[in-house]
């Protein structure tokens, strides 16, 4: 069995166009939310819990 290793860093505000991207591919967008809005109410709010996988 391989064992991978995750590594996660802290949102950046140069990641919000990837992670909309992303969010897009996986169907996690609905038309009554904006995904920019989102992420800056998150931002206000528990800053600390958005996390991102390191490549």
């Amino acid at each position: 069995m391989e064992i991978t290793k995750l590594k996660v860093r802290p949102y950046q505000l140069d990641d919000e166009q990837q992670v909309i991207e992303l969010w897009h591919r996986c169907n996690l967008v609905v038309p009554w939310n904006d995904p920019k809005r989102d992420i800056e109410l998150k931002l206000q709010f528990q800053r600390l819990y958005i996390k991102l996988k390191k490549t």
